[in-house]
């Protein structure tokens, strides 16, 4: 997997690291983020991965298994923190990991 793009947002929207003093590396297939001025609410990674129409996704309602965790298909859905993605056999893992 490559990361191809990476869009940071705050409350105010879209932000850049000409503003706000972004500090990012990308080792290993990870995002690693350790400054900016603004709180950061949203970062957008676009990758290399694409996902067909037949991959499904291990999600919920938002961010935790409240009952309702089972593998969907992924139609666009908003996914965050962290989801697995089905195809076939294949299995893989995308996550955030905070270290603050």
């Amino acid at each position: 997997m490559n990361i191809t793009a990476i869009e940071f947002f705050s409350e105010n929207g879209k932000i850049t690291n000409n503003e706000n003093d972004i500090k990012y590396r990308i080792e290993n297939e990870t995002l690693f983020v350790s400054f900016c001025k603004d709180k950061i609410t949203k970062i957008v990674i676009t990758t290399d991965v694409c996902f067909d129409e037949n991959t499904l996704v291990l999600g919920e309602a938002f961010e935790r298994a409240y009952g309702d965790l089972c593998w969907k298909l992924i139609e666009g859905r908003f996914i965050p923190w962290y989801f697995l993605a089905k195809n076939g056999n294949e299995i893989r893992g995308f996550g955030v990991k905070n270290t603050s």
